[in-house]
C-alpha cells in the first residue's frame, strides 16, 4: 500500500483463483507486484459486487431467494425492509456504518417504536439480508462486520 502499509487479503475475491492453493497465491501476489510496479493501485484493491449494489438491491436480490420465500412470516420482513429501505434505500451496502445504523434504531424509538419493532427492521430484515449476502461472497468481510456488531 502507498505508505509502506501491509494489507491482507483474501484469493477468495480473485476469479479463477483457489482460495486454498499454494499455487494460486503465488500467482496472486506476482500479479499484485506487477501492479505496484505499473503504479496500478487503484486497481489493485477493487470492490466486490458490493461496491455498486444498494439496499434496494440488496433486498430485491433478497426475497428472490427460495429460503426467505418458505418463511412462514415473509411478510414481516418485506415491511420492515421497505421502511428500512426508505432511509437506506439508495444508499451504498459498504457505506453505512454502525453509527447510523444506531441512530436508524434510536430515531424510531423516540417516534414511539417498540424496541422490538426497531431492531426487527435493522435485524430480521436488513441484517438477515447482509449476512446471506455475505455467506454467497457478494458483500465483504469489512461489510458484515458493522452488521455483525449490531444489536439484535
Amino acid at each position: 500500500m502507498p505508505g509502506g502499509k501491509q494489507k491482507k487479503e483474501s484469493l477468495a475475491k480473485f476469479k479463477d483463483l483457489n482460495e486454498y492453493s499454494i499455487d494460486d497465491a503465488r500467482k496472486a501476489e506476482a500479479q499484485r507486484t506487477v501492479q505496484k510496479i505499473e503504479g496500478l493501485i487503484d486497481e489493485m484493491f477493487t470492490y466486490k459486487k458490493e461496491s455498486i449494489w444498494t439496499f434496494s438491491q440488496l433486498s430485491e436480490w433478497w426475497f428472490k431467494q427460495d429460503s426467505v420465500k418458505d418463511r412462514s412470516d415473509y411478510n414481516r420482513p418485506e415491511i420492515a425492509f421497505n421502511k428500512f429501505n426508505e432511509v437506506f434505500g439508495e444508499r451504498l451496502i459498504r457505506d453505512v456504518k454502525l453509527s447510523e445504523l444506531k441512530n436508524f434504531q434510536s430515531h424510531g424509538r423516540k417516534e414511539g417504536q417498540a424496541n422490538s419493532t426497531t431492531d426487527h427492521e435493522t435485524h430480521s430484515a436488513a441484517k438477515a439480508a447482509v449476512k446471506a449476502a455475505w455467506f454467497d461472497n457478494e458483500v465483504s468481510a469489512e461489510t458484515w462486520k458493522s452488521w455483525q456488531t449490531a444489536k439484535s
